[in-house]
């Protein structure tokens, strides 16, 4: 739980450090009375972006794990000392805790055997997965250089200097 915990912490502070300026680009060029409409622009592209993201990461992590599953489960042979090794090590404490008889216990550590693979072929897809999100993010990093922000005078400046200049 704490590893998750700390996980979602940092990709919390990430999101932040994120959209904080994509914000503030958004909003910086706009004129007082805009602001409604750009909200509603801003809100429809990041929904937009967001699912886009999702739906890419999702097809990604089911075609991934397969793939990955495949990969893990030809290296899974009877002549493999990791294999056999975690086949029997539940095979015995199945068959001396838990009551079972020798086909019984070969069938659940069988089971967990199986779902041993998936659940790395699944952190190798998550893995892959944030690996393609990071290079993204990588690659579009130098985009912000080409953005500006400009500091905005309010009204009331402008007016004294119109003011002012049509005195002279």
């Amino acid at each position: 739980y704490s590893t998750i915990v700390k996980f979602r912490i940092l990709e919390s502070s990430g999101v932040a450090l994120f959209l904080t300026p994509v914000s503030v680009l958004a909003y910086s060029q706009l004129k007082s009375g805009k602001n409604d409409a750009a909200a509603s622009l801003y809100g429809l592209f990041r929904n937009l972006g967001s699912a886009i993201g999702i739906s890419t990461v999702n097809t990604m992590l089911v075609r991934r794990a397969q793939v990955h599953r495949a990969y893990l489960v030809a290296n899974v042979t009877s002549s493999s000392s990791a294999a056999r090794e975690a086949f029997a090590a539940p095979l015995s404490l199945l068959q001396r805790h838990g009551g079972d008889s020798f086909s019984a216990a070969s069938m659940r550590s069988l089971v967990l055997l199986n779902e041993e693979l998936n659940r790395q072929a699944t952190v190798l897809t998550y893995m892959g997965c944030f690996r393609l999100l990071m290079w993204i993010s990588i690659c579009l990093s130098p985009v912000a250089l080409f953005f500006t922000v400009q500091k905005r005078q309010n009204s009331r400046k402008r007016s004294k200097g119109l003011s002012a200049k049509r005195a002279y």
